[in-house]
Parts: C-alpha cells; sequence; structure tokens
C-alpha cells in the first residue's frame, strides 16, 4: 500500500501528461503497481478531494482510510459489509487497531503475603524479654551510649525543620490535549450489477440507474471528502463505476476512452458482460442529451 517510487522525470510523457489532465501527482497516486489495493482517478480541482478505485482489502483498512483521507466509501457489492459504518474507531474487528492484552504478573495470594508480613515483622522486633543482656560485673557501670560522629556530650546535633516556604516550587506540566478522533466513514451501498439491461422483463434506463451514485460522489468530491469506489477485487463492479464517474469529471468523449484512462490508472481494470452493457447504455445516453447533470 506504499506509494510507488515514481517522478514525472521517469515517467512516459504521455503518461505523465494524462496524469496531469487528471490534476493527479505521479509521484504521490501511484499507490502500489499493478497489484495494489487501490488507485487514484481523478482529483477534483478546487476541494483537492480524491477518487479512488480498489477493493476489499482497502475497504477493510480503517489505517488506509485515515492516511489517505478517504470519509466516503461506494460498496459496489451486494454482500461485502460497509466495514466501518456503525463505529469507525472500533479496537478489533474488521480494520480494528487492536491486539491482545499483555500479560500482567500474577499477584501472589493473601496466605503468600500474611507469611511474607510475619517473616518481616519477626526481623524487625526487638529482643525477646525471655533473653535478659548479661549481669554487669561488681563496681562496674555500663558504658555511655555510643554518639553519632558529628555529636558531642557538650554540643548535641539538632534536627530543624525546612518549611515549604524555603522549598522550591514545583510546576505541574499541563497535560496534552487529547487526539481528536477522525471523521467518520459515510457509505453508498450500490450493488451495480443488479441493474435490469433492455432484454430483461423490467428494463431500468442506465442515467436512471446510476443517479444515486452520481449524487453521492458529486456531493462528497464538491464538499472535499475523498471516495473509495471498491468491490471484492476492485476489477469488475467498481471499476465500471470508475468508468462513467471519470467519463462525466474529465469530460471525455466516450465511455471506451474513460475506460482507457481507469486502466491507465489502475491496470486491472476489466469491464465486462452486464457491466460493459451498461456502461456503454449510458454513453448512449449521454450521447444522447441525457446522461445526468455534472454537479461537481
Amino acid at each position: 500500500m506504499k506509494p510507488r517510487s515514481s517522478s514525472p522525470t521517469t515517467l512516459d510523457p504521455a503518461l505523465a501528461s494524462l496524469f496531469k489532465s487528471l490534476n493527479l501527482d505521479p509521484a504521490t497516486s501511484m499507490t502500489g503497481g499493478r497489484f495494489s489495493s487501490f488507485d487514484a482517478i481523478w482529483r477534483h480541482p478546487t476541494s483537492q478531494a480524491t477518487l479512488y478505485v480498489g477493493g476489499q482489502a482497502a475497504a477493510e483498512s480503517l489505517e488506509l482510510l485515515n492516511k489517505y483521507g478517504i470519509t466516503r466509501v461506494v460498496n459496489c457489492t451486494e454482500d461485502l459489509p460497509n466495514y466501518h459504518a456503525k463505529n469507525r474507531n472500533n479496537k478489533g474487528g474488521y480494520g480494528g487497531v487492536g491486539g491482545p492484552m499483555k500479560k500482567t504478573k500474577k499477584r501472589s495470594s493473601s496466605t503468600d503475603e500474611s507469611k511474607n508480613a510475619t517473616a518481616y515483622a519477626s526481623s524487625m522486633a526487638p529482643a525477646s524479654p525471655s533473653q535478659p543482656p548479661l549481669p554487669l560485673s561488681p563496681g562496674k557501670t555500663p558504658p555511655p551510649a555510643k554518639l553519632p560522629a558529628s555529636a558531642s556530650p557538650t554540643h548535641p546535633t539538632t534536627t530543624t525543620a525546612t518549611t515549604s516556604s524555603s522549598s522550591p516550587s514545583l510546576s505541574t506540566p499541563s497535560p496534552k490535549p487529547p487526539t481528536p478522533p477522525p471523521p467518520p466513514v459515510s457509505y453508498l451501498r450500490f450493488p451495480i450489477s443488479t441493474w435490469s439491461p433492455p432484454s430483461t422483463p423490467q428494463p431500468q434506463p442506465a442515467t436512471a440507474f446510476l443517479t444515486p451514485l452520481f449524487s453521492f460522489v458529486d456531493s462528497s468530491l464538491k464538499s472535499g471528502h475523498s471516495v473509495l469506489l471498491h468491490c471484492t477485487a476492485g476489477t469488475r463492479k467498481s471499476g465500471a463505476a470508475a468508468v462513467v464517474l471519470l467519463a462525466r469529471y474529465a469530460g471525455l468523449e466516450g465511455v471506451q476512452e474513460a475506460e482507457n484512462v481507469v486502466r491507465k490508472c489502475r491496470h486491472v481494470v476489466e469491464v465486462g458482460g452486464r457491466l460493459r452493457g451498461l456502461v456503454k447504455a449510458w454513453g448512449v445516453e449521454r450521447d444522447a442529451g441525457g446522461g445526468g447533470d455534472v454537479n461537481i
């Protein structure tokens, strides 16, 4: 998931020009090579929010979403969960940052503590009264008690209490402000493969079917929220969504051109079957004056 070490000086001039037209910097936008978990395909010219396309691994990684400032996710599948919809700051499960708890040393039992306390008290206790000191010989007096080296009988040592006013004042460091949590992730579940083509009993116009996708992504990018389009592998379902969105944003003439550009950004994109039919049907409606308004 680390950015690829590329630069415009080592990039093919035509590809460098393409990235520039998409408002992307190849040195930072090419996120990991041919089999990366996600790739940037377009950046909003004023808000600088970025549109990404990728797979399940990218959608699961809370660390990746935080790192790239992705706060909007389009789930193009019917079955994959919206991993961080309820609690983005979770400590476990999908995309969690938690880990096993550290093992702590087992505390001793109360019996052991009692034995240790008894042994310590015995070692500190004075001599037992049953063992009196040895008697002195007649006519002898007990020796004087030993005084500390710094003291004498005429100059006994004294202890002066230090008042709090003479001690230096200790300043308590102010606590660091807590780090604010990252913004929550908003989701749009858009099962793009459920589109009904004209050959089905209840066909759907492509533009009408794609309108929720357009509205969600348009408003997100315009307001500065980077968006991740994802499916399982980031190839077919999210690839088809990327093609129609890029055709709108980059002002490309046809959907085939848009697909070619998307594949330059993410090599594994492959739109086929019913999804290709959806992309083509939307292209026909767009050429006829439809295709949905671009509110970006």
